[in-house]
């Protein structure tokens, strides 16, 4: 998935924040005015009644994907230094969807990296399993909302315009019961909740320089030249294509050749090589900037590191 449309997803979570924020309100102030009238021998079956509902929402399982058997993972190593890289899938795949080894050495580490930040706000949007607090803002024609609605996507999850990066809308027809998760969010929060120091890559100055590395428009994956070229069955098995590639892990992974992909790898690794030095790290980045001759593996292979697979 192009990082620019992380960036752009959250950007838009934001504008719309609003909505849930106020839901959420809504629900604690009609929590609020309820207890008011409750009599003292009816406040304890109540507080169970709170408590019980509290651990349904924080214990149901978020997917209902398959566990991840062969994950892009790996031990990352030079001297006294260890450190390790997951390669993620920002849609569709969750946390819980990796094996206890990955958890475990996430633990390990006092230290993670990510491509972006977040923020509280982003947490409420993880575990919302509808849409329907969400305006549809899109300049999409007809056409092409007819053929993604053909793809089983929602209207509230509608590219805003053509020109936006194809690659989450690739993803969006796999990401199941929760829409708006995100897995590098999710990894962030574990993060923050187990007291880890938290770094990112991704600064404006990054992202504005790769957009003058991106491939020439008639090459570029955007919304508008998908929707214009493909049927949405050819669409869905592109999509799942992907999908299927990631879960079959690093083996027969295809390297990115994109110059946008490549300028970030490069940008970030005075940033890795910083925190590395000073923290055990487990770095945490979309798979697509491991591999091939401008991916991360060997941009720390090239500064002297080892970098080991670890297989479930």
């Amino acid at each position: 998935m192009d990082s620019f449309t992380l960036s752009e997803m959250l950007l838009r979570a934001d504008v719309n924040l609003f909505k849930v924020i106020g839901f959420l309100s809504g629900t604690k102030n009609v929590l609020y005015l309820s207890m008011r009238n409750f009599k003292p021998q009816k406040l304890l079956p109540s507080f169970l009644m709170i408590i019980s509902l509290t651990a349904v929402i924080l214990f149901t399982p978020r997917s209902n994907a398959e566990v991840i058997e062969k994950p892009h993972f790996y031990q990352v190593s030079k001297g006294s230094e260890v450190h390790y890289l997951l390669g993620t899938y920002h849609l569709a795949i969750h946390w819980e969807d990796f094996p206890k080894k990955v958890h475990k050495f996430f633990e390990s580490q006092d230290s993670v990296i990510l491509e972006t930040q977040y923020d509280k706000k982003h947490r409420h949007i993880l575990t919302i399993s509808t849409d329907s607090m969400f305006p549809a803002t899109t300049t999409l024609p007809d056409n092409y909302k007819d053929k993604l609605r053909k793809l089983g996507i929602s209207d509230k999850l509608f590219p805003a315009s053509i020109d936006d990066s194809c690659f989450m809308l690739l993803q969006y027809p796999f990401v199941g019961k929760y829409p708006f998760y995100l897995l590098d969010a999710d990894i962030f929060f574990h993060a923050k909740d187990n007291g880890k120091k938290t770094f990112y890559l991704d600064t404006t100055e990054i992202l504005e320089n790769s957009k003058t590395a991106k491939r020439s428009p008639p090459n570029a994956c955007t919304v508008g030249s998908l929707l214009g070229a493909f049927s949405a069955e050819q669409i869905l098995a592109i999509g799942k294509k992907g999908f299927v590639a990631y879960k079959n892990g690093p083996t027969d992974y295809p390297s990115d050749d994109d110059p946008s992909v490549a300028y970030r790898n490069q940008a970030w690794m005075p940033k890795i090589l910083e925190v590395f030095q000073n923290n055990r790290s487990f770095l945490a980045v979309g798979a697509r900037h491991l591999y091939g001759n401008t991916g991360l593996i060997k941009l720390l292979q090239d500064q002297g590191y080892q970098v080991r697979i670890i297989k479930n």
